[in-house]
């Protein structure tokens, strides 16, 4: 009986020391594809953000081009209301005051043109930077991110058209 309890102690001691030897050569290294995995996971957190800020850009764009085109309406009205008063008066003061007057609501409506061109500039950058953010991540993500930022590609690509339309009328 001694025999086997020594026997079962010894076993016993032998299988502790073996584990912790075997735990202790465990490699910690991380294989390159989870590396390459948190890098794509990067790329797409990056490309998602670069959408979302894409994203407001464009509906920041849209307002401000709504606001311009109201604006540039009202200098119209203004600028017709001016010609009309232009052919109704009689004395050339008058006239000269409202040639005048027609000229400084031209310069308002030609500078707000101006900065409705550069806003739209902008925000085409913005959009080629996101497109180009997500065609990065697209090489280096899954399957299943791909497709989203796929459909995050397909909105962008819509709102650039439907910009480019928008600026076609300046």
């Amino acid at each position: 009986m001694n025999k086997k309890f020594l026997s079962v102690v010894l076993f016993g001691a032998l299988m502790v020391g073996s584990s912790v030897t075997f735990t202790g050569c465990i490699d910690n290294d991380e294989p390159a594809g989870i590396e390459n995995l948190r890098g794509a996971k990067a790329e797409l957190l990056k490309a998602k953000a670069a959408v979302e800020t894409a994203k407001a850009d464009y509906v920041t764009m849209q307002a401000r081009l709504v606001e311009a085109n109201v604006k540039a309406k009202e200098i119209e009205n203004q600028m017709q209301e001016l010609e009309l008063q232009k052919k109704q008066a009689k004395t050339e003061a008058e006239i000269a005051e409202i040639n005048a007057l027609l000229e400084v609501q031209k310069l308002q409506w030609e500078k707000l043109l101006v900065e409705a061109k550069q806003e739209l500039a902008w925000t085409q950058k913005s959009y080629e930077d996101a497109l180009k953010a997500i065609e990065l991540a697209e090489t280096v993500v899954s399957e299943s991110e791909q497709k989203i930022l796929h459909s995050a590609k397909v909105y962008l690509v819509a709102a650039a058209e439907d910009m480019n339309l928008n600026s076609a009328a300046f």
